[in-house]
């Protein structure tokens, strides 16, 4: 939220020039000041001389206030979370199996009701959500087969996700979501984990190697199926690992560097 906080800040700093990176409706949160911030926004937007857009959705903002952004999605590192023969974390290790797993913060754009049902929907096992929180989590915390833990080191990421026989993408459709790419979903595919997701508009071309499901009802049963031992097979690991082998960070940095470049040369 703070980026766009920065906005009475351009042009004041003796700057050659200014990129926007928008990567969130940032006022679509509960918690924040959403007028503010939308103000915020449309300042960046019309005075930023590059902005650059994470989703489609978002890029659609920025067009509509005047910009002309680039849409750049989010990368991953991709042989961080390829590490194979990850020994499972020690808070793991009391925890029923099979282990269903959601690494990152919950706020706004997380459903409970989609979490709960595959809790509900669990004979045996356990959801595992690795993360902070910016919302109220009672309702999860007091479910018998769902444990909360705190946030952890990026670089233990990969032992949870390996550890995981399948990985949650359990986000509510609405507003703040439509603008979501979340980067999650690639750390996933890299650990070659199996992935239930509802369909957000980013994450629809995914289809080939992400389980999509709308209603709770539909999440719970995917989750369900996507246990199964024969959707964890090492050509199904390949497979998802494969479809994120061109978007690595280094990608990324590639389609952002002449963006600046053309700033710097602008300006000189």
């Amino acid at each position: 939220m703070g980026r766009l906080n920065q906005a009475p800040l351009v042009g004041r700093l003796g700057e050659q020039g200014s990129i926007l990176y928008y990567q969130d409706r940032y006022d679509a949160f509960s918690h924040v000041d959403g007028e503010h911030l939308r103000a915020c926004l449309e300042r960046l937007a019309t005075e930023c001389q590059v902005t650059v857009a994470s989703a489609g959705g978002l890029a659609d903002d920025l067009r509509a206030l005047g910009a002309s952004p680039a849409v750049v999605p989010h990368g991953v590192d991709l042989d961080h979370f390829t590490l194979a023969d990850t020994p499972p974390p020690p808070d793991l290790a009391g925890l029923q199996r099979p282990l269903i797993g959601h690494v990152g913060l919950i706020d706004d754009y997380v459903s409970f009701p989609h979490l709960l049902a595959v809790a509900d929907a669990l004979e045996e096992g356990t959801v595992v959500l690795v993360g902070g929180a910016n919302v109220d989590v009672q309702p999860l915390e007091a479910h018998p087969r769902i444990e909360l833990l705190p946030r952890r080191p990026y670089s233990d990421m990969p032992a949870y996700l390996h550890a995981f026989a399948c990985c949650l993408v359990p986000f509510a459709l609405n507003r703040l979501t439509a603008g979501v790419n979340p980067i999650k979903l690639r750390e996933y595919l890299a650990a070659g984990r199996p992935i239930v997701a509802t369909p957000m508009p980013e994450l629809v071309g995914y289809g080939d190697v992400v389980t999509l499901a709308d209603s709770p009802d539909a999440y719970a049963r995917a989750v369900l199926a996507a246990i199964a031992p024969e959707n964890d097979t090492p050509e199904s690991r390949r497979q998802r690992r494969d479809r994120v082998a061109r978007e690595s960070w280094d990608v990324v940095a590639a389609r952002i560097e002449p963006l600046l470049i053309g700033l710097l040369n602008g300006a000189a």
